[in-house]
């Protein structure tokens, strides 16, 4: 009863963004820069042999609902990756988003989840097993992935990228598999104002060990690359083209973290189809939420359904006339048999 009348009210059926973003004097034509995606199409002219993601939007929790609620089976394996900010300050904001959504994400990728009390968060979402890097000399930074315990998870230590004092990154690989699925996950923090160069080459000899296999590879993470600058910055552009190298295919193509003045896609997942070629479809994007100042981004692939040919089974019909048939050459058979033996 107390339900249906909230849904009467004014406004009900709008998310908290949405409200919010009625009485707000922030500029959302930031969130259709699609200088990445032009840039990605006119790359991908003859250049790449994967799949093109361009499935992309951004997301209320309502329109992702609407669009997702019935595709969770053991055809989908879908990340969620959201730069939290520290955990410990933002886990409640967190479990309240994703009960929002009808969708129950196989791996959640948490970046910058800081070093306080992460002792505490291990059980906070339900039916999930915790993973997690902290970073060695600070309390900022570090990588979790919050898994379903459906699934089997070893590490992959030997794809970590080693941080240093001018390269300062904290990663960590899993492999996820169950019966129907298994998919290397990869979550990758990168400190801001890093060595840009060091972390490309130590990042490209990761991918290269990922493309000699057939698996298929995931990677998210907060890059603090900004994509939007493919078009007029060379490293940047350097970035990009060593992905598309390694078969890796950059999903999120608008940006992820919005302010008042500037819109960066800072937020990263990346994504390598092995030798699922042409098999799976690829849906991503990015979720309107105020949980932190990154917005979340998701990764949905989906195996096309196999057609299966329909073998009609032999039957016999005894209608009238197949029994006025049947007779008739009964008949005739018989009747040349005597003449035969005669």
């Amino acid at each position: 009863m107390a339900l249906e009348l909230m849904q009467e009210m004014p406004f009900s059926l709008l998310s908290d963004f949405e409200i919010c973003n009625m009485y707000s004097d922030t500029n959302w034509d930031f969130l259709e820069n699609d200088t990445f995606v032009d840039y990605i199409k006119n790359y991908l002219k003859g250049n790449f042999h994967g799949s093109h993601p361009f499935d992309f939007k951004y997301f209320t929790e309502t329109e992702f609902n609407h669009k997702f609620r019935n595709i969770e089976n053991n055809d989908t394996f879908s990340v969620f990756h959201l730069n939290i900010r520290s955990l410990n300050s933002n886990c409640s904001s967190l479990c309240q988003f994703l009960a929002l959504l009808e969708l129950k994400f196989d791996v959640i990728v948490l970046t910058e989840i800081c070093a306080f009390n992460i002792t505490f968060y291990h059980n906070v979402l339900s039916g999930y097993h915790f993973y997690y890097k902290l970073p060695v000399d600070s309390k900022v930074g570090g990588v979790g992935l919050y898994i379903r315990n459906c699934y089997n998870v070893q590490e992959v230590p030997q794809l970590n990228i080693v941080s240093s004092d001018s390269n300062k990154v904290e990663n960590m690989w899993l492999e996820v598999s169950d019966r129907d699925n298994k998919v290397v996950v990869g979550s990758i923090y990168r400190h801001p104002n890093q060595n840009f160069n060091e972390f490309k080459t130590k990042l490209e000899a990761c991918l290269d060990k990922i493309s000699n296999q057939s698996i298929p590879c995931i990677i998210t993470g907060d890059m603090n690359i900004d994509l939007v600058k493919s078009t007029n910055h060379s490293a940047t552009s350097q970035f990009v083209d060593s992905l598309f190298i390694y078969n890796f295919m950059p999903t999120i193509l608008m940006p992820t973290r919005i302010t008042r003045s500037s819109a960066t896609l800072i937020d990263h997942i990346y994504y390598y189809e092995g030798d699922q070629r042409n098999i799976v479809t690829v849906k991503s994007g990015n979720l309107l939420t105020d949980i932190t100042d990154h917005l979340p981004n998701f990764i949905i692939l989906t195996k096309h359904s196999k057609v299966r040919s329909k073998i009609r089974p032999k039957i016999r019909i005894f209608s009238e006339k197949k029994h006025v048939k049947f007779q008739t050459f009964i008949r005739k058979y018989y009747m040349g048999q005597c003449l035969h033996s005669q």
